[in-house]
């Protein structure tokens, strides 16, 4: 199952806008007014001429009926003939299955079976307007929650600014005195100038003495340079008399002997004269080194006895600073337990406030729905006379935008209340295979599986478009297809079969560009809408073999697909009302994609993939921000929403492309 919801995932947002399916639209009844309520009114839905129509969510009560024409003669046929104001059918025989009104006998079970729609209906609109005003509360308590954080701030703020006023009044007066401490300063600076120069002048005769000791040395050093050169130049003697007794060696021994001995006692001399000048010079050197060391010492100790005092003097004065600061943090704290116990008050007063005003919302709501409630009893028990009174012939209302956009919101809000109810959750690294997790952190757990749901439902219903993708992946399944390529080859004649596997988008050539093709789509989903999305007495959908059986596999392995992700991300802990959440939003979506196929226009999903460049504002928004960054260009991180499009309107049109409701995306956070 985690491969599988991986895979899924993947595709997500690899489809083309034109590829994706579109979403349903609500059938509209006309209501009953007050002008024509005791004339025999009639009430248009959708319907075949075999079938009564299929429930499709939500009824216009709010709309008029058409005027009325009176039936001819009791003895002649009865026939009705109905004026619409929008393109409606014009009948001339009665219904087959309403003799039975007619002759005043019990209602047929037709007509108990769409009695008992028509309030399944009702309650789920109740059931509707119920979550959607559970919702708005919800978004109620976060607004105070929000503007309960907002007051702590401003009181924070408050806080700091009293705290700097006092502080700014305590140095204004820390100012004053310190002029007085620094005129202080200045009086012992001025002392300790004159002490500074005093030790400069000594230091400036110490300079000197040593100038004139380094001097001595340097003429020692010279005088050293000059023996050493005198012994260079001896040296240079000894070899020329060496050379002078190396050519003398004919002479007498005695003679070169007394002449080595004479050389050896002049070098020794010389040696012992150079050795005692450069003892002399070394202490000379020593003894001045140690006075100057002597002096230094003395300098060093006067300076570190004025250091000392100085020190002292910083001390009692950042002692006395303490005590002061001291005495004023008391008195600010002071200041602020006060203002603390102030604002608490102001709080508890302001939350008591907000309560009663909350209570007065709660009872105002409840008395509204009271009211609407009572107001849509009435209606669906007009509407039920009306259907036993005079039942006829009708056709189904081409599905409008709005209806569209309406149906949309529905699944979107149950797709919305499954995760917002979901308990903790754990995402496997096989299921975030592109590992988003790990670039955004924590915290975008519920909308990664948002994002995934919406990626298993549009795999599931809409992966073929103009309907087909509710028979099942592909649109592989059911009679519906087997009928499509019948229409088609008959049409087109003998060409490429392609029969064993599933449509593939060259075979939907026709609703391209034909508008009797898309009349004849329409027509044939508007008569398979009924059968597929039948239900009993109690609410339950009617099983059957039909194309209906096709459509019910299918969303059930959708459901059970979802379920089985749901629980491996939340360690197999699902409520039983997130269930029954899933199943009404599966019943939707497959409904919803049975409704495109009944549209006349090309109506479509449209989502970018990851890494794609997108323009937010017209028909993709920022799922966190909202339309704040209306005309950004941002890179999609995560396509989150599909938008609906419509293209064309399936007659004169069958090239233009309306946005009916935007999309959502997670952008990348650098952009």
């Amino acid at each position: 199952m985690d491969n599988q919801a991986t895979n899924i995932f993947r595709k997500f947002g690899t489809k083309k806008k034109r590829d994706s399916m579109p979403l349903p639209a609500k059938h509209l009844l006309p209501k009953r007014t007050e002008n024509n309520a005791r004339e025999a009114p009639r009430a248009v839905l959708e319907s075949v001429p075999a079938a009564s129509p299929a429930r499709t969510g939500s009824v216009d009560l709010n709309r008029p009926l058409p005027p009325v024409v009176p039936s001819k003669a009791q003895t002649q046929p009865r026939t009705t003939e109905i004026t619409l104001s929008e393109p409606w059918v014009t009948s001339s025989s009665s219904h087959p299955r309403s003799a039975s009104s007619r002759n005043g006998s019990s209602p047929s079970p037709w007509e108990e079976a769409e009695m008992n729609r028509l309030k399944a209906s009702h309650d789920e609109e109740i059931r509707d307007l119920k979550m959607k005003l559970g919702m708005e509360l919800e978004d109620t308590r976060r607004d105070m929650a929000r503007r309960t954080h907002q007051l702590a701030e401003l009181t924070h703020f408050h806080e700091r600014d009293q705290e700097a006023i006092e502080r700014l009044k305590g140095l204004v007066e820390e100012g004053d005195k310190t002029k007085e401490e620094l005129n202080n300063l200045k009086n012992n600076a001025k002392q300790n100038f004159q002490i500074a120069e005093e030790w400069k002048k000594a230091h400036d005769d110490l300079t000197k003495e040593k100038e004139r000791s380094l001097e001595d040395l340097k003429e020692a050093r010279q005088q050293i340079q000059t023996f050493e050169g005198g012994i260079k130049t001896l040296e240079s003697e000894k070899e020329q008399l060496t050379r002078q007794l190396h050519t003398m060696e004919a002479r007498a021994v005695h003679e070169r002997q007394l002449h080595r001995k004479q050389m050896d006692s002049e070098l020794q001399r010389l040696h012992d004269q150079m050795e005692g000048a450069r003892e002399r010079l070394q202490a000379d050197y020593d003894k001045g080194k140690r006075g100057l060391i002597e002096e230094l010492h003395v300098l060093k100790a006067e300076q570190k006895y004025q250091q000392d005092k100085h020190q002292a003097h910083l001390q009692e004065l950042k002692d006395e600073n303490t005590m002061k600061l001291g005495e004023l943090q008391q008195n600010h704290q002071r200041a602020l337990d006060d203002q603390r116990s102030d604002f608490e008050v102001q709080i508890y007063r302001l939350k008591e406030e907000h309560d009663r005003r909350m209570a007065a919302y709660a009872r105002d709501r409840d008395a509204q729905a009271a009211v609407e409630r009572a107001q849509c009893e009435r209606q669906i028990a007009d509407l039920k006379q009306v259907l036993m009174e005079k039942p006829g012939d009708f056709d189904l209302r081409l599905v409008s935008d709005r209806s569209l956009k309406e149906e949309y919101r529905a699944l979107k809000r149950s797709v919305d209340t499954i995760t917002f109810n979901l308990g903790p959750i754990t995402i496997d690294r096989s299921i975030d295979a592109a590992s988003f997790l790990e670039r955004e952190g924590k915290g975008q757990e519920r909308l990664f599986v948002k994002a995934l749901i919406w990626a298993m439902i549009l795999d599931g219903f809409f992966s073929v478009p103009y309907g087909f993708g509710a028979l099942g992946p592909g649109g592989t399944g059911g009679p519906l297809s087997e009928l499509y390529r019948s229409w088609k080859k008959m049409l087109e004649g003998d060409g490429p079969k392609d029969e064993a596997g599933p449509l593939g988008q060259t075979e939907f050539e026709p609703f391209y560009r034909d508008r009797y093709a898309n009349s004849w789509r329409s027509a044939t989903f508007q008569s398979a809408l009924y059968t597929a999305t039948a239900r009993d007495v109690d609410g339950n959908v009617v099983v059957n073999t039909g194309i209906g059986k096709v459509v019910q596999d299918n969303r059930q392995r959708v459901q059970n697909n979802t379920l089985a992700m749901l629980k491996s991300v939340c360690s197999n802990e699902v409520s039983q009302e997130i269930e029954e959440e899933l199943a009404a939003a599966m019943a939707r979506a497959s409904e919803l994609a049975i409704i495109f196929g009944a549209h006349r226009a090309n109506v479509c999903f449209g989502i970018p993939k990851r890494g794609d460049a997108v323009e937010l504002g017209r028909e993709f928004v920022d799922c966190q921000d909202g339309d704040m960054q209306r005309g950004a260009t941002v890179t999609v991180e995560l396509p989150v929403l599909p938008a609906l499009f419509t293209i064309g309107d399936g007659k004169n049109d069958l090239t233009s492309v309306f946005c009916v409701e935007q999309g959502e995306i997670l952008p990348v956070a650098d952009t």
